[in-house]
């Protein structure tokens, strides 16, 4: 069984713990034979974008990739709205059983060889995909809209792509209860091939742990002691994550035992704020710059509530992941399913006292927040969704 993972928007980045990272690992681990055909970008550890080689190689989970620049046309914007690459001839040569696309919402040239190889060559193909876009992040309100010609032109090609695209489609997974309110009403895909798969972790690497020894190591390495209430948060930090807020709010709670660790890369300005405050701050915040993935994950089993007050992060799935209680600014619609009968706490203002507010409930009520933590993470596992992803299009892995 053959599985081709489609990631031609955004950066995709071996090593990371996306979910077109790990989707793809798991379908490799149950028997599968993978492919992932991504653009030829991706992140790096502080958070900035930047080509890649183009090419084919196997990466560290033995799944062939395929990196390709998108064909040029009259612009970037255009080159980057079209995102054609030479699909078809990969998907000639691969012959996949299935095809994942991750991001479709954004329909594209590249999307209509998917449908050319169903017609010509393998109707039997199976077609799913994702979406990750809501009314936040779509462009669709606020400052964010897009207005004018160019946003009518762009607007109304991706309407002509959809039309064509969408009924090729098996499932559309929404990657939250916002998403799928995206799917049905923005993007018109019937509600019949909808279901909600959120973001998840990374459940090998948790349980390659042995968290009682790596908490213990980790809070002596940066002197917590067992009395310390650890408050964490990490990933690409900017100024929509909130992490300069969060930190001028834990400097209001003046309970000595609550201590605040930072990880994640920055742009150089704000990461020299966020340098200044720690160095003001020693006594309670620790600052530890960009951690991988193992690492990352060593710290959230080391510490007590991790915190998220600003933008959507894949981290809170992992944070839930590590058995972690979180408190996160409350969306509708894109936050409520992270609440597992009380792991999640909900910060209800972006505001320095809501952020402070709310820590303070969390703490009052850590102990009954991470009994609910330890059954929580269970719902968030990609070994769980790959194996559901596998079932809707009708097929029984090796390890089911």
């Amino acid at each position: 069984m053959k599985i081709l993972h489609l990631c031609l928007y955004g950066p995709y980045t071996d090593g990371f713990s996306y979910q077109e990272n790990l989707l793809p690992k798991y379908h490799k681990k149950m028997g599968c034979d993978v492919i992932v055909v991504a653009h030829n970008v991706a992140f790096n550890y502080s958070g900035e974008i930047s080509c890649v080689d183009e090419g084919v190689y196997i990466d560290s989970n033995n799944i062939k990739t395929y990196r390709m620049a998108y064909q040029r046309f009259v612009s970037s914007k255009f080159s980057n709205f079209f995102a054609k690459v030479d699909l078809f001839k990969i998907l000639k040569e691969e012959l996949p059983d299935i095809v994942f696309v991750h991001d479709a919402q954004l329909s594209c040239l590249s999307y209509l060889d998917i449908l050319k190889y169903k017609k010509r060559i393998n109707p039997k193909v199976v077609v799913v995909g994702d979406i990750h876009s809501d009314i936040y992040n779509a462009g669709l309100t606020g400052q964010n809209k897009r207005k004018g010609l160019k946003a009518l032109f762009f607007n109304t090609m991706q309407e002509i792509f959809r039309k064509k695209v969408y009924p090729m489609y098996l499932k559309v997974y929404c990657v939250a209860q916002s998403s799928y309110f995206y799917a049905k009403n923005i993007c018109h895909i019937s509600e019949t091939k909808l279901k909600l798969l959120p973001l998840g972790f990374d459940t090998d690497v948790y349980d390659s742990k042995n968290a009682e020894l790596i908490r213990r190591n980790f809070r002596a390495l940066y002197n917590f002691s067992d009395n310390d209430i650890v408050l964490i948060h990490g990933g690409k930090l900017d100024k929509k994550k909130m992490t300069i807020e969060l930190i001028n709010a834990v400097s209001k709670i003046g309970n000595p035992n609550v201590k605040l660790l930072v990880f994640g890369g920055a742009n150089p300005d704000y990461l020299e704020e966020i340098k200044l405050l720690a160095n003001e701050h020693k006594k309670w915040l620790t600052y530890v710059g960009p951690l991988n993935q193992s690492d990352y994950y060593d710290a959230f089993i080391s510490c007590d509530i991790a915190v998220f007050p600003g933008g959507q992060s894949s981290l809170w799935q992992e944070a839930i992941g590590c058995r972690l209680p979180i408190a996160v600014y409350f969306r509708d619609g894109q936050t409520q399913y992270l609440n597992r009968n009380g792991n999640a706490i909900f910060i209800p203002e972006q505001s320095v006292d809501s952020i402070k507010d709310t820590i303070e409930i969390a703490i009052n009520n850590i102990d009954e927040m991470k009994i609910y933590a330890k059954t929580a993470f269970e719902f968030f596992s990609y070994k769980s969704e790959a194996e559901e992803i596998l079932r809707d299009c009708g097929i029984r892995s090796e390890i089911l």
